[in-house]
């Protein structure tokens, strides 16, 4: 795998794995911390094998190695040879950078035997090369326990989803036939502008938006846990998280940060039901229990939203704030609700 960034521009690509049901399986409220854990215990486990064909056709199999993708994809260090700080947008050095996978975890409850779940992931810039070593990861969720039941999952295939408008045509892993089939699709910030705009039937329509967040957002501000959500800084939270990202995929153009939250501090809050949502997970790592509580429900912005709409799109899909790998900051954005 080359070392240099083969994509730009914010890349990203969408997959859904789909896992068959083969025992019953009860998963808790919010299962984001149980996929992650699950996810990162198989990638772990992932080896290259001599005798899976599979595996001698795969473009990751000089690299298929604990200490090499699964550090990549689940710690992101920053002296890791696949983080680049070449044309990324950071300003300062860090230790470590946000990890290239987000997960879209499914729904908490009862699966009984039989039943489908799905598991939407994106994986950002480098990580998209990495996609075949994720799919081993999905395999190997037959093998994981999931609270008191294990071995309960069976992957049945991994599709694209990358294009809202064609999801699953794509098939990129089929589990009858054990054989990774192709990579699925890739979006950036380009297609994004250029659908956003395309897609604006008025002025009007850019002049008022809803934002629902689907999932808690944990965001920072003067180094303290927020505590008020306006648009300047949710928009200062959705570029912070362009420039950490852009080492996975620096980005093709400057992004005037100074310009466009001086702009976004004339878009006034029209409306606000956020609430705050508490959510713990435990740590096995630090051996403590985490408070990832965060923001839930609506909130409404007007004035000239033009300008803003593609990083907010695109924060859709990145999605924003803290813990974004569990899955944690998901929002939908609604053009002219009531």
């Amino acid at each position: 795998m080359n070392d240099e960034p083969s994509y730009k521009n914010l890349s990203f690509c969408r997959i859904n794995a789909h896992f068959h049901v083969r025992s019953d399986i009860t998963l808790p409220a919010f299962t984001g911390s149980t996929f992650h854990g699950v996810l990162g215990r198989a990638l772990a486990d992932v080896r290259y094998s001599d005798r899976r064909e599979a595996c001698s056709r795969c473009l990751c199999r000089p690299e298929c190695r604990y200490a090499n993708l699964y550090s990549y994809l689940f710690e992101t260090p920053a002296d890791h040879p696949f983080v680049s700080q070449a044309g990324a947008l950071i300003r300062k050095n860090q230790k470590e950078y946000p990890k290239p996978v987000i997960l879209d975890p499914p729904r908490g409850g009862a699966y009984p035997q039989g039943d489908q779940l799905m598991l939407e992931m994106t994986l950002v810039g480098k990580a998209i090369d990495c996609l075949p070593f994720a799919v081993c990861g999905l395999r190997l969720f037959s093998q994981a326990r999931f609270g008191p039941s294990s071995e309960c999952l069976m992957l049945d295939s991994v599709v694209d989803c990358t294009d809202s408008e064609n999801p699953g045509e794509i098939l990129i892993y089929s589990g009858k036939t054990d054989a990774f089939i192709g990579p699925g699709s890739v979006c950036d910030l380009n297609r994004i502008t250029e659908e956003t705009y395309g897609n604006l039937d008025s002025v009007n329509t850019a002049s008022r938006i809803h934002i629902r967040f689907l999932t808690p957002f944990r965001f920072m501000e003067n180094n303290r846990l927020g505590a008020t959500l306006d648009f300047k800084v949710f928009m200062a939270r959705i570029l912070d998280r362009i420039e950490l990202l852009s080492v996975h995929s620096p980005l093709t153009g400057p992004i005037d940060k100074n310009a466009i939250l001086d702009a976004a501090a004339q878009i006034k809050t029209e409306k606000s039901d956020l609430h705050w949502h508490d959510w713990e997970r435990y740590s096995s790592r630090q051996n403590s229990r985490m408070k990832f509580g965060g923001y839930l429900g609506d909130i409404a912005f007007s004035g000239n939203l033009a300008p803003f709409l593609p990083y907010i799109k695109l924060g859709e899909f990145l999605h924003v704030g803290k813990q974004t790998t569990f899955g944690l900051g998901k929002y939908r954005v609604m053009f002219n609700q009531t």
